[in-house]
């Protein structure tokens, strides 16, 4: 069985000549000769063929040297050949990287976020892509809005989602001018293949710059979400207004970021981020309402005539407020109807109530008052301007302006004293004391102490002055009104005026005005004047006119000067024998 499992080779043409010849080749029995009982001999037969078989090989056939060179020398034609077909290939190759990385212009089929390029130079390129709008683009911000109206900018450039169009030229123009013939013809047959767009360059975001920016447009909403806090009360317009979220809510800055970072690179213009984090509850509106809550009271003066301004009346009703609050949109203004009850009298009523009107006011003249005159009409009046007196209140005209001393800033000047005319310190004051007493008569005031001068004075009608000296005598007025009055004093120095003012309160419209009678002194021994007199009174009216009270004044009586005294010659020879006589005994 072994043998005949061997691998059977073919007989070589003399084994099957041989064969052929000696009739022992035949073909293999078919049918019913498969079947034969002399099975035996023809096992035989084909052992021994195929030991013939094993037993010859084939003999080479042998080829000349000749034959063998030129096959040799054909194969190395064939090579040859091959080479330079690859030698001119690659070269051609390489020829055409080269013009292409050496052109001057962008591939063809090369565009930029749409825009065609292909076959531009850069020059080119650059202007293509300024009439596009590219800088506009990339120079167009993003601008980002949150809660409570606070915005910032992101610049694309600055942020890394934009380049400038110089650069997009030059990403442009290097696609296809590496350098690298290869590659470069690689792309430029991929680009005349199939439109290359090169806008989907890799985005670099600059997080530093982004960072930065959100960190202050984060700061401008976290100040003013604090300066939200609490709540405000409008009794103008009867509202309590309340932030809902104000003080608490909060944004978070991750969230935020990629937000932001999200938007930069889809190219948005706007993104308004409103999601908030830390919301809070409700206020404690039963609080509010208790520190709210108040009645009524009118205004009132202290006993030093100060304002105690009103207390306006307030309520509101809290769940009301509590469903305004609950319905409200967060960092919505919450505003919640209040009850306002005002007071009959307010603060602001009272205080215009104080020196709204003109009592009285009175003005004297002094043009050829000598300038240390000026000097102490000037001083007196400056330390009366501005007094304030109030109900019951009395002021002493010499504690008001204080001794006359050189220390003190008052000047010689000439005045009346004992029935003379003399230089003293301070001359001039008691035309400020006349013209202060005048105002007071027309005030209303009461008159306390008044003195006339000696002689009568020529800035002032006869019976209308008030003379003053140190200690004594004195002016003293009270404020006898239900308001306080306020001494106005005002002194023109070029013209030679000085006017005194009382401001008040005249509740009823009344006013006063100033009459007087003369009377001539005559001397009862020789008959002559010699002196003259006045009574003043002070008429009262009505806010219509109508005469309502007629009171005297102070009566008034005033020395002449002798030698505006006619005086008989009788009298002036006694009188001049007098003090002839007087000298002797004096002698």
């Amino acid at each position: 069985m072994a043998e005949q499992n061997k691998k059977r080779r073919r007989p070589t043409g003399e084994e099957d000549e041989r064969v052929r010849r000696s009739g022992t080749r035949k073909k293999a029995p078919t049918g019913a000769a498969k079947r034969r009982p002399a099975e035996e001999p023809v096992k035989k037969r084909r052992a021994e063929v195929e030991d013939d078989f094993e037993k010859a090989p084939r003999p080479k056939k042998k080829s000349s040297a000749k034959a063998r060179k030129k096959r040799k020398q054909s194969l190395t034609n064939v090579l040859v050949i091959l080479f330079s077909l690859l030698l001119l290939v690659l070269g051609g190759g390489l020829y055409a990287g080269s013009c292409v990385s050496g052109s001057n212009t962008n591939l063809p089929n090369v565009y930029l976020d749409g825009i065609a390029l292909g076959g531009l130079t850069r020059e080119q390129t650059l202007d293509a892509l300024k009439a596009q709008g590219w800088d506009r683009d990339a120079q167009t911000p993003l601008t980002v809005n949150l809660p409570t109206g606070v915005s910032f900018e992101l610049n694309r450039l600055k942020a890394g989602t934009a380049i400038p169009a110089e650069t997009a030229a030059d990403i442009v123009f290097r696609y296809g001018h590496s350098g690298n013939w290869v590659g470069d013809l690689n792309r430029y047959v991929q680009a005349r293949i199939k439109p290359v767009d090169l806008g989907d360059f890799s985005a670099e975001l600059q997080r530093e710059y982004i960072d930065g920016q959100i960190k202050d447009g984060l700061a401008a909403f976290r100040e003013n979400v604090q300066a939200a806090a609490g709540y405000t009360v409008d009794k103008d317009n009867a509202v309590l207004s309340i932030v809902k979220g104000g003080g608490a809510v909060d944004i978070n800055e991750q969230a935020l970021t990629a937000a932001v970072n999200q938007a930069l690179l889809n190219g948005d213009l706007s993104l308004s981020y409103d999601t908030l984090e830390n919301l809070p509850q409700a206020p404690d509106f039963e609080q509010i309402h208790q520190a709210l809550s108040v009645e009524p009271e009118d205004a009132y003066f202290t006993d030093r005539w100060e304002v105690v301004d009103e207390i306006v009346g307030c309520d509101f009703n809290v769940e009301q407020a509590l469903q305004l609050w609950n319905d409200g949109p967060w960092l919505g203004m919450v505003s919640v109807p209040l009850d306002i009850t005002y007071p009959a009298v307010t603060g602001e009523s009272l205080r215009s109530l104080l020196f709204r009107d003109l009592l009285g006011s009175q003005t004297t003249y002094f043009p050829n008052s000598i300038p240390n005159r000026v000097s102490n009409i000037n001083l007196a009046a400056s330390k009366l301007d501005g007094i304030i007196l109030y109900p019951g209140d009395e002021l002493s005209y010499n504690t008001t302006i204080g001794q006359r001393t050189l220390e003190a800033g008052f000047l010689e000047a000439g005045a009346y004293a004992d029935g003379e005319v003399v230089e003293e310190i301070g001359g001039g004051i008691c035309q400020v004391s006349s013209t202060l007493y005048c105002a007071e008569v027309l005030a209303n005031l009461e008159t306390v102490n008044r003195t006339n001068h000696y002689f009568r004075v020529d800035y002032l009608p006869i019976g209308h002055d008030a003379t003053v000296s140190w200690p004594g005598p004195d002016f003293v007025f009270r404020n006898n009104r239900d308001y306080p009055i306020k001494i106005v004093a005002k002194v023109d120095t070029l013209e030679r005026w000085v006017t005194i003012e009382i401001w008040g309160t005249n509740v009823d419209g009344t006013h006063v005005e100033i009459t007087y009678d003369q009377f001539t002194i005559t001397d009862p021994e020789w008959g002559v004047a010699c002196g003259s007199a006045a009574q003043t009174y002070r008429n009262i009216y009505d806010a219509d006119g109508n005469l309502l009270q007629t009171v005297k004044e102070r009566y008034s009586d005033y020395h002449m000067h002798d030698e505006d005294i006619n005086w008989p010659p009788e009298k002036l020879a006694q009188d001049a024998a007098a003090k002839e006589a007087a000298a002797d005994v004096a002698g």
